[in-house]
């Protein structure tokens, strides 16, 4: 099976009224949610539809809400090394947003910036890692399988 790399592997969605949202979902789009603990008291609950896994939805974070985060969804695009495409953004005149962190049992992340201020994630599945960068299952969340 092909890398993953470049293709849109997982949504969320970080909102003020995590049971209001996780509502209008159910009922607007008819996905399912299940709720996940976080430890912290926080929560994530993951949407699908039929057996599949389409997105995910938290609460904002504190620290992000200080810094006047709204309400949105944002996009995860699979890579092959988040800490190298980091650099890489950087390099090309957008900004890390967030720096390359480990999501236990997932994989690695970062939030990035591109110059205009547009932001997306980098992802890069926990099998992927394991494997020295070898290709990742594109099947589920974030290239999980």
């Amino acid at each position: 099976m092909p890398s993953p790399r470049g293709k849109f592997v997982w949504y969320d969605v970080m909102t003020n009224d995590t049971k209001a949202a996780t509502d209008f979902y159910k009922h607007v789009v008819g996905w399912s949610a299940q709720e996940f603990p976080m430890g912290e008291g926080r929560n994530y609950t993951v949407f699908s539809q039929s057996p599949t896994m389409v997105a995910g939805l938290m609460a904002i974070p504190p620290e992000a809400c200080n810094m006047g985060a709204k309400p949105a969804w944002s996009a995860y695009v699979a890579v092959d090394d988040v800490d190298a495409d980091a650099k890489r953004v950087e390099a090309l005149g957008g900004k890390i947003q967030r720096p390359p962190e480990d999501i236990p049992n997932v994989g690695r992340f970062a939030v990035a910036a591109d110059a205009g201020g547009a932001v997306i994630l980098a992802v890069q599945a926990q099998q992927q890692r394991n494997a020295g960068g070898g290709r990742a299952d594109d099947a589920g969340p974030y290239g999980l399988a």
